[in-house]
């Protein structure tokens, strides 16, 4: 095993390099509780924001007060959280079906308040620089976690992300 972070590097590697096998109907179950969850949080959130921002610019184009300038700004905002809605939708699309690989926390960062972190598969010697985490547990260094690929169907790209090995509370 591998325990000099910087040392990972040399085996970097992608999400399709790595050996997977299929989910158990446990494991198909939980996985699909937490994709149900992370949607089921980003889709008001992103709607909340549209609304806001449709009537911040609503305010600034009728109200004389204001520059112009402001309207053209919010008039931004309209535009960058319908965007973002999309985005969302896209990113929480749920699989059909699941397969599996173990691996071991490395590294962690976040990216647009999404946490992202980076894999080491000791089974295939691969290491995956960032992939999304779904779990609500708190990150530790050398965590045992679930690489996870999701089918989404019909030639769609796979779903990549990682949870921990053991179940969450909240699911």
């Amino acid at each position: 095993m591998i325990f000099d972070p910087a040392e990972y590097t040399r085996y970097k590697g992608t999400p399709e390099d790595i050996t997977y096998r299929e989910a158990t109907e446990e494991e198909t179950e939980r996985l699909r509780r937490l994709e149900d969850v992370r949607s089921k949080l980003s889709g008001p959130i992103s709607v909340i924001f549209i609304v806001f921002s449709c009537a911040l610019f609503v305010y600034f184009a009728t109200n004389d007060e204001f520059s112009p300038i402001f309207m053209y700004g919010a008039g931004l905002f309209v535009i960058l959280s319908v965007m973002n809605t999309l985005k969302q939708y896209k990113i929480t699309r749920k699989s059909i079906a699941y397969e599996i690989a173990e691996g071991i926390m490395v590294g962690y960062k976040e990216i647009n308040n999404r946490p992202y972190m980076s894999v080491w598969c000791e089974k295939d010697q691969v290491y995956i620089p960032s992939l999304r985490y779904l779990s609500t547990f708190h990150r530790n260094q050398n965590m045992p976690l679930l690489i996870v690929r999701g089918d989404r169907g019909d030639g769609k790209k796979p779903n990549y992300f990682v949870v921990t090995a053991a179940n969450d509370p909240i699911i």
